[in-house]
């Protein structure tokens, strides 16, 4: 909702089959299975074990077991950086279960980082994307978190290496995954070198969502946070993990072409009655609907009028009509 490089993630792992992949993935994929799947003393042994096969599938070198003295002394298993800014924090355990959940101390690691008094200036202008790796014996967890405010995490995939007849399928299976998680590396890295080199703005906080379609957004400019009282708030920032929808305030278009640019209500749901929001709209008793598409991360993004007929019930009508 908030980062393109982790929307085309998420999809490119949903897709994971029509992926191809080289020999050299498969490769590196294979010594890394085989050295996940052996039993080790201690996290140093199967860290030691693994570190050239994750640098090689990852695509660049990461820094491994190094010291944050500046946010709390934390000292990642692995990460991967663009200048000051987190690309991938990689977090490692000997077995699952023990020492407590790699994937919950990879976000622990990014919430200190990202609240590192240098990245304070990017604030606004960047959400601080970043790809999270857990791994805990033969299990890996793969998710991702953004900074808007309150950090929002998500874990995407999650499975077990297992050896015997299906080895060569989860061979494949895994070269397909850091395929993707190299791809995403990269435009992240991209994405932060475009932020290093950009003005100071707000525009980081909102939504850049990415259609399930690939079809074009509306162009839109935020102005602030509407809240479900119908509250207009400019300095405040919905809570995401509270409530069912995201209500924003914006204009539609651009103020300096002929057609000038019309106020809207940009609405995030997991689901949206789109033809009976038609309906009631050309009965006059729902705002014009502009746009309604699914995004990628299972949610329906929606621009309308904003007008008489908004009201904070109407939308709510419009998902038991659907």
């Amino acid at each position: 909702m908030f980062s393109p490089p982790l929307a085309h993630l998420q999809r490119a792992l949903a897709e994971l089959g029509d992926l191809e992949v080289t020999e050299h993935d498969v490769s590196h994929a294979s010594s890394f299975l085989s050295s996940t799947i052996m039993s080790y003393h201690n996290e140093d042994s199967r860290r030691n074990a693994i570190r050239q096969h994750v640098d090689h599938l990852m695509g660049e070198p990461g820094q491994w077991e190094e010291r944050l003295d500046r946010v709390g002394n934390i000292q990642p298993d692995a990460s991967w950086w663009q200048g000051e800014f987190p690309v991938t924090i990689l977090e490692l355990k000997n077995a699952p279960g023990i020492g407590g959940d790699p994937f919950v101390q990879s976000l622990a690691d990014y919430s200190k980082i990202v609240s590192d008094p240098q990245l304070a200036h990017f604030q606004g202008s960047c959400n601080f994307p970043v790809l999270l790796l857990g791994l805990s014996g033969n299990r890996i967890e793969i998710g991702v978190a953004v900074c808007v405010g309150s950090i929002y995490a998500s874990r995407l995939v999650a499975f077990n290496i297992t050896p015997g007849f299906h080895l060569s399928e989860n061979i494949i299976h895994a070269a397909r995954i850091f395929r993707c998680l190299s791809s995403c590396r990269a435009a992240l890295a991209a994405h932060y070198r475009a932020v290093q080199g950009n003005h100071i703005t707000i525009a980081a906080i909102y939504p850049d969502p990415t259609s399930v379609s690939g079809n074009a957004l509306p162009c839109l400019t935020y102005h602030g946070v509407l809240l479900r009282t119908g509250e207009h708030i400019s300095t405040s920032l919905p809570d995401l993990g509270v409530g069912t929808t995201a209500l924003y305030r914006a204009t539609l278009g651009d103020a300096a072409t002929p057609d000038g640019a019309t106020e809207v209500v940009v609405k995030f749901a997991s689901r949206y009655g789109k033809a009976a929001h038609r309906l009631l709209s050309d009965a006059k008793l729902a705002p014009k609907l502009h746009w309604c598409e699914p995004i990628i991360g299972g949610l329906f993004m929606t621009v309308h009028q904003s007008g008489d007929c908004e009201t904070v019930q109407g939308p709510n009508l419009f998902l038991k009509l659907s």
